[in-house]
């Protein structure tokens, strides 16, 4: 295999385990599991599914600012509102259930898994589906990235050590507290328009576009660079946890469109670290 497709897919996984902890937060307030028999695949077909893709056009001319906790269909929403409501709902840590889609430059890429960020490190199990690949296994535990893929030496995981790890992953991946990254995401914030009612999964949600300023989203952007405003927009439950989000916008010269599903708060999640005989050896 090409190892310059090896780095991509390095990459590729350091955003989405890193997109899936800043955009739910993995929060759930009491730690229990309230989503029950949640309808997962509902909404996870594609980038857009059950919705329209976000737009950059902000409030329209002349509309008020209302609170985020009775909005109408179509006014803008006070910021400072909306990131009170989204701090309350999301930055307890606990766990989740993520489902995010990403195409970049014509290729899908499918990550799926379980994250349990209770701890003084985010832990991960994941499965990534990459094209002209297949289905990869990605493992986040004791401060290191383990990834296993189809025909990379004989289904051995390759290992990276946060501490050691070059550009994008380690700006990535060494900053993924949560209840921090939450802060983060909710400083770049700069309007919001409420969309009105949908859903997610088979969850009542509230539908929000959000332009944010992306100097305030270094770690988001995982050493890419962004364009100025970075428009995305997310769905809320009755509670404001992160129930979804879609995002579309040029990184690099390329078209690149993220679509998140979050579900299953509060579920017990077990991540082992591979044994020696598993990994793959550096040289």
């Amino acid at each position: 295999m090409d190892f310059r497709h090896i780095k991509l897919t390095r990459s590729l996984a350091a955003c989405a385990v890193v997109g899936t902890l800043v955009l739910t937060g993995c929060g759930d307030k009491d730690g229990a599991a309230k989503d029950g028999a949640a309808k997962d695949e509902a909404a996870n077909s594609s980038p857009t599914s059950g919705s329209t893709s976000p737009s950059p056009s902000g409030p329209t001319a002349g509309s008020s600012s209302a609170d985020a906790s009775d909005p109408s269909k179509g006014q803008a929403v006070s910021v400072e509102s909306f990131v009170d409501d989204l701090k309350d709902g999301n930055s307890d840590v606990s766990s989740s259930h993520a489902r995010i889609v990403m195409e970049v430059a014509g290729q899908r890429v499918v990550t799926e898994g379980d994250i349990d960020a209770s701890g003084k490190d985010p832990e991960a199990i994941m499965t990534m589906t990459l094209p002209q690949v297949g289905k990869a296994e990605i493992r986040l535990v004791e401060g290191s990235f383990y990834m296993r893929m189809p025909g990379v030496a004989e289904d051995k995981f390759m290992v990276v050590d946060l501490d050691d790890a070059p550009g994008d992953i380690a700006q990535s991946l060494k900053s993924m507290d949560p209840a921090a990254q939450v802060d983060e995401f909710a400083k770049a914030i700069r309007a919001v328009t409420y969309l009105g009612e949908t859903e997610r999964s088979g969850v009542e949600v509230d539908r929000y576009r959000v332009r944010m300023d992306s100097s305030q989203l270094a770690s988001l952007a995982g050493g890419a660079s962004l364009p100025d405003t970075v428009v995305m927009e997310l769905y809320l439950d009755d509670d404001n946890r992160m129930r979804g989000m879609q995002m579309e916008m040029p990184v690099q010269g390329k078209k690149f469109v993220m679509d998140g599903t979050f579900s299953q708060f509060g579920k017990d999640v077990d991540v082992q670290k591979p044994p020696a005989s598993q990994l793959m050896a550096n040289g």
